[in-house]
């Protein structure tokens, strides 16, 4: 019994016929034709100027978003200044990070003189000793006018390192001295600032008008914090240590002649002309 087909039957037969050759025929291609590279080393491409021999990537935050904008740069010269650390901050839950980067270790004493009343001490803490990891590595314990703060962690008391924290005490001077007495336990005991305030109430009374005490522990100038306060430098401790973990240094920067700055910037490895070269047209003609 013979079997027929009519026209479009037949058409259609015909091409899944073709379409199965043509997929057979491609698999064998795909088979016969691995995929390999080939090095062409006698056949060089487009010629690299010999002074450009490197990749600026210090301004990682802005510079690979479609290559490097000086606008963008933090100051334009490729240095991390004090004022302007980029989009992390070195220590978290503060306005007023400088406060926080000096600090006075191993004290044993803090005083000052000053009028008779009532007044609000805050004292600043941050770990910033990357060495403590965990609660119960530095413990101390302090004496604020009379009043005993014990067993001080501030790595817990800031929960975290690097972050700020403030313990406020209430205190009446009577004798026209502010003292605190420190007590390491375990570790040294540490302190970043002191402030200490007269309360609103006794602010107008005589000789407490202008009597607020701030200090920036460490420090080795005034600082201006955000509010517009003045912070005066280290000055009323006993015993301990400075210890500074602000990072920033002016680096020497040795531009290559009649190279813009913001282009490129030489390494402690430059030779030649780069090597001898000492202009400095970091602030004279960079972006201009």
């Amino acid at each position: 019994m013979k079997t027929y087909f009519n026209c479009s039957e037949k058409k259609h037969f015909a091409q899944l016929i073709v379409m199965m050759l043509a997929t057979v025929s491609t698999a064998s291609i795909f088979a016969a034709e691995p995929g390999r590279i080939v090095l062409q080393v006698d056949k060089p491409g487009a010629p690299i100027d010999p002074m450009f021999y490197g990749l600026m990537t210090e301004e990682i935050n802005y510079s690979y978003d479609g290559g490097l904008y000086g606008e963008l740069i933090q100051n334009r010269i490729f240095k991390n200044p004090r004022d302007n650390r980029g989009p992390a901050p070195l220590i978290y839950r503060t306005d007023d990070v400088d406060l926080f980067l000096t600090e006075h270790d191993s004290m044993t004493a803090f005083s000052c003189k000053i009028p008779n009343g009532k007044y609000l001490a805050k004292l600043y803490f941050a770990e910033t000793d990357e060495n403590i990891t965990g609660p119960g590595q530095r413990v101390f314990s302090f004496n604020v006018q009379g009043r005993d703060i014990e067993d001080f962690d501030i790595l817990q008391k800031a929960d975290g390192l690097k972050c700020a924290y403030i313990e406020p005490v209430l205190v009446e001077v009577t004798d026209e001295k502010f003292e605190i007495n420190f007590k390491a336990q375990t570790g040294n005991p540490a302190i970043s600032a002191i402030a200490v305030l007269p309360l609103p109430e006794h602010a107008g009374g005589p000789g407490l008008a202008a009597t607020a005490v701030r200090i920036n522990a460490g420090a080795s100038e005034p600082y201006t914090d955000s509010i517009g306060k003045v912070w005066q430098p280290e000055t009323g401790f006993e015993g301990g240590q400075i210890i500074d973990r602000n990072p920033s240094e002016d680096v020497p920067i040795r531009p290559i002649a009649n190279v813009p700055h913001w282009f490129l910037v030489t390494s402690g490895g430059a030779e030649g002309e780069a090597a001898v070269d000492t202009e400095d047209p970091v602030n004279a003609t960079a972006l201009t």
